[in-house]
């Protein structure tokens, strides 16, 4: 879903939770896979730039702006809440849960973007 809006938005800034940023960190280290996937779905390389939110009180505002912008289309293209209240939700620990593991698994032959569509769930906190 996240991949889906980045393909859609590309200069919207859409960031992603820390479990879907975690899936990215571990994918991003098999480069020639990461490569040949980003050509497959975006037709070039998305970067991945991890200090959003680290460089100051501005730039953290700019992460929160950028993650409600994120859940807002969440819920308009998929009809998922990440979460009603980011900050008392502590909703970019634990909104979706996606279950890497079973991506890992030698002979799995999903994609990070098959994976993603096959295992998303609603979040856990909001039953």
């Amino acid at each position: 879903m996240y991949l889906k809006l980045a393909y859609l938005y590309p200069e919207s800034g859409v960031v992603p939770t820390e479990e879907i940023d975690g899936m990215w960190h571990a994918w991003i280290l098999d480069t020639t896979k990461y490569m040949s996937d980003c050509d497959q779905i975006f037709g070039y390389y998305l970067h991945h730039y991890p200090y959003l939110g680290l460089r100051g009180a501005d730039d953290e505002i700019a992460l929160e702006k950028s993650f409600e912008q994120t859940r807002a289309l969440f819920e308009e293209h998929f009809g998922v809440k990440l979460c009603e209240d980011y900050e008392a939700s502590s909703c970019r620990d634990d909104c979706i849960s996606l279950h890497l593991n079973p991506m890992f698994i030698e002979g799995n032959e999903l994609n990070p973007v098959e994976f993603f569509n096959t295992q998303q769930r609603p979040c856990p906190i909001r039953k």
